[in-house]
Parts: structure tokens; C-alpha cells; sequence
């Protein structure tokens, strides 16, 4: 439960960010300052203090929390305690690190299955948090309305994230997984159609003659809007 909260609050901070920045923009010339200059000094001032109590509050120590079980927090000391390595002053055999063990970390298929893995996760985060506004404002929402519509889908994830997580699924939690993986699926798929289809229209409609352009760009079309990239993306970020 642990994971799908902070997975659902990673996801409600993109909600939040896209409606404070939308408050945010009606603030232009405010105190002889820029809208931008006000988001900076909004949200960034209360991780300043937030970081302090976070220093001071939190225990440096697992055993000394109260929110971890017994079995949590031997694990959590044993990995500090492995991560800490030995002194340089001691001796200890076997507690060095050999080049055998950095050669294996070249050689572990899991480590790059684990990289395309973590790879795909950020870069589909970090599309969405720098592409969405663009995008969106595309669609034909103006500069401030795109950032408003872009906690959308911040909030739907939020509560997907807490709804797709079940107790009962543990350890493996297939459902998510499945649900998961079934939704990026789908997503795909719809862009290669979307991206197969937009390329031919577009090479049919270069290929018509001056007459039959004329009449069909009398024809408004949702395609008319927005070019076949920003259609293909803008898919995949809703789904």
C-alpha cells in the first residue's frame, strides 16, 4: 500500500502543479513581478523548510522509527550496514570489492533487462511532464487553459493508482501488472494505427489535384487542427 500512495502522490503533484500554475498565470505584474518568477517563488519556497524538518525529524537510524515493523527494519539495517562497506583500516576477507564483481555487473542480463525497464518508466514521466502543456494548447486551448487541463490526467492517475493496487494480489500483484501492461498496450497500438492512417491521408492529399484541394480544404476536420505527430502523441498521453 506503501507503493501505491507514493505512486498516487507522485501523480497528485502533477495535478497540483498544473492548477497552481494555471492560478499562477493570472498573476503576471503582481508585485513588479513575471508569472514565471512567481511559480519559482510559489513552489519552490515551501521545500526550502520542508527540507529542515525533514533533517531534524526524521531518524537517522531505522530501528529508532515507529512506522516500520520489526522485520522492516532489520532489513533496512542490514542494507545500510552492507552499503557502508568496511574502513580502510580493516581487514576483513572477503568484504573488498574485486573486479570480478564489477565484471559481472557488464555481464548480468537482469541489470539491462532492469535498465529498458526503468528506462521506459522515466522517459514515458518525463514526456509527459515536458510534452503535455504543448501538446494540449495544440489541441486548441490557449497557453494558460493548457495548463489547467493538464491535471486531468495527473488526477486520473492518482486514483488509478490507488484503485489498481489490491492487498490480495502480493507478493506478485498480477492485476496491476496486467491492467497495467493491458492499457499500454492499447496505447500503443492506437498510435501505430493513428500514425499509418494520418500518413496516408497526408500522402493522398498531397497527390490531389488544385481543384479537389480547394474543395476539400473547405471540409473542417479535427485533423485540420493539429499536425499527425502531435495526434499520434496526444493519444498515448491519455491512454
Amino acid at each position: 500500500m506503501r507503493i501505491a500512495i507514493l505512486g498516487a502522490s507522485a501523480s497528485a503533484s502533477g495535478a497540483v502543479d498544473g492548477i497552481l500554475t494555471y492560478g499562477i498565470s493570472y498573476m503576471q505584474g503582481i508585485g513588479g513581478l513575471k508569472s514565471w518568477q512567481w511559480t519559482f517563488l510559489l513552489e519552490g519556497s515551501p521545500i526550502i523548510p520542508l527540507g529542515v524538518l525533514v533533517y531534524l525529524l526524521l531518524d537517522k537510524v531505522p530501528n529508532a522509527v515507529q512506522w516500520l515493523n520489526n522485520i522492516e527494519k532489520q532489513l533496512l539495517t542490514n542494507l545500510l550496514r552492507d552499503d557502508a562497506g568496511v574502513a580502510d583500516s580493516e581487514s576483513i576477507p572477503g568484504t573488498r570489492l574485486s573486479w570480478r564483481q564489477v565484471r559481472y555487473v557488464f555481464i548480468d542480463w537482469q541489470i539491462y533487462l532492469y535498465s529498458i525497464i526503468a528506462g521506459g518508466n522515466f522517459a514515458a514521466i518525463k514526456y509527459l511532464i515536458t510534452f503535455l502543456p504543448t501538446l494540449t494548447k495544440a489541441v486548441g486551448y490557449t497557453k494558460t487553459e493548457a495548463h489547467l487541463m493538464t491535471a486531468l490526467p495527473y488526477a486520473v492517475a492518482c486514483v488509478c493508482a490507488l484503485l489498481i493496487y489490491r492487498e490480495v494480489d502480493k507478493p506478485m500483484y498480477q492485476r496491476g501488472h496486467l491492467i497495467c501492461g493491458g492499457l499500454i498496450a492499447v496505447s500503443m497500438v492506437a498510435t501505430i494505427i493513428l500514425r499509418i492512417y494520418l500518413m496516408k491521408e497526408n500522402n493522398r492529399r498531397t497527390n490531389l489535384s488544385s481543384e479537389e484541394y480547394t474543395r476539400e480544404a473547405t471540409i473542417k476536420e479535427p485533423c485540420d487542427r493539429v499536425g499527425s505527430y502531435l495526434i499520434s502523441y496526444f493519444t498515448t498521453c491519455v491512454f
